[in-house]
């Protein structure tokens, strides 16, 4: 197991910039949609601003590669919204087993963030970014 643990400390660097690079692919995605929505939405009613007739296809495409982008960071923070519309319908028993399958990522990264604090790979000022200790 201590391999492990090896292994992630010489590839969190690597995530690290990773999630920081599509951090800042999702703000310009949603500066590209307001830009481009704004222009759309003055051009409409200013006679001088043109109205792109490509405006909402490419307004659609940035908020779909950013919500899918999102939707990874916000796994790696664990900040995931979760569905529970089916527990009412389901057993406890099964509702109890999906939760646990559920938290084994987070505890994993939870894990993986404790022995990286100790090691002193993860500074202290680095916690209040993560929500139940998973990694960033």
């Amino acid at each position: 197991m201590p391999k492990i643990f090896t292994t992630l400390d010489k590839i969190k660097p690597a995530y690290d910039v990773t999630y920081k690079v599509v951090l800042f692919i999702c703000k310009i995605l949603l500066i590209v949609d307001i830009l481009i929505t704004t222009m759309s939405v003055i051009g409409r009613y200013v006679p001088f601003i043109p109205d792109p007739a490509w405006s909402e296809e490419v307004v659609l495409t940035c908020m779909s590669y950013m919500a899918v982008l999102s939707a990874a960071l916000a796994i790696r923070r664990g900040a995931h919204i979760r569905m529970t519309a089916f527990d009412v319908y389901l057993p406890k028993i099964a509702v109890k087993v999906l939760d646990i399958l559920a938290e084994l990522p987070g505890a994993a990264g939870r894990c993986c963030h404790d022995h990286l604090r100790d090691r002193g790979t993860v500074q202290p000022h680095q916690e209040h970014f993560c929500k139940g200790g998973s990694v960033i």
